[in-house]
């Protein structure tokens, strides 16, 4: 493949479209809201946060509900699928890439479905707790 401007051959790695960079700085934005979001919780688990904000009591209650360990499941195969996906460029099998694909891309699908009833589950048990505080 030869750049457009110079019609020099081009290094494939370097067009991808977007720059390692900004995918550093996307890889370590979400990684510090998950510390975060993870400490809190832990702090919220221990009794540190003032009563008003959350009920320590209340959070022992929430059980995890079983849709996200199914979802974690899909994403956890599709991570894998990707990874083949890799594997078979690099090895220039494109009709076992197209189908990894594919496959990566419809697990990420029942990921996301996988979402929906988990956080319908985690409302409804918000409503129950709610209801028995009152």
């Amino acid at each position: 493949m030869k750049h457009l401007a110079t019609g020099l051959p081009s290094d494939p790695r370097r067009d991808l479209g977007f720059t390692p960079t900004a995918i550093r700085f996307g890889l370590l934005g979400a990684s510090v809201f998950f510390l975060g979001t993870l400490a809190i919780y832990l702090i919220a688990r221990t009794g540190q946060i003032d009563a008003h904000v959350t009920s320590a009591q209340g959070l022992e209650r929430i059980r995890m509900p079983i849709w996200f360990w199914f979802s974690t499941l899909m994403i956890l195969v599709s991570s894998v699928s990707l990874w083949g996906t890799k594997k078979f460029v690099e090895n220039r099998d494109p009709r076992l890439a197209r189908r990894a694909v594919v496959a990566a891309a419809a697990l990420g699908w029942a990921f996301l479905l996988l979402q929906v009833p988990g956080i319908r589950a985690l409302f409804r048990e918000h409503a129950l707790m709610a209801d028995q505080r009152v």
